[in-house]
């Protein structure tokens, strides 16, 4: 079985999304982005996963209210390995927060920047 054999997309907005990805040369398409590549060593990219490998600058960890990306019993195991991360949730909005909630996200993100001297 594929990696592009796993899951049928239904959701126009994720669709459309996913589509920004796939690219056509010589009568052919492929992703842009490495999906097998990510599939074949999400495994060893799992392993890092663990308290010795932290990373203590700014970091903003920003999901939509109405997703299961960032769930709050992760917070705990983000601030674990992300000390000096802070964890935003827009609202009205799933995953695709820039299409949900521009206003916010373009609020959001910069606002974290400027305050951590990244901008």
């Amino acid at each position: 079985m594929s990696v592009y054999d796993v899951m049928v997309v239904r959701e126009k907005n994720i669709l459309s999304f996913l589509m920004t990805n796939l690219i056509c040369k010589e009568r052919q398409s492929q992703w842009r982005i490495g999906l097998e590549q990510i599939a074949s060593d999400l495994p060893e990219l799992l392993n890092y996963l663990n308290p010795e490998n932290t990373f203590s600058g700014p970091t903003l960890f920003l999901g939509g209210a109405n997703s299961e990306y960032i769930k709050t019993e992760y917070h705990k195991q983000i601030r674990i390995l992300f000390p000096e991360s802070s964890v935003k949730m827009l609202n009205n909005c799933e995953h695709w927060l820039y299409v949900e909630q521009p206003e916010s996200f373009q609020k959001t993100v910069p606002a974290f920047l400027q305050q951590n001297g990244l901008l």
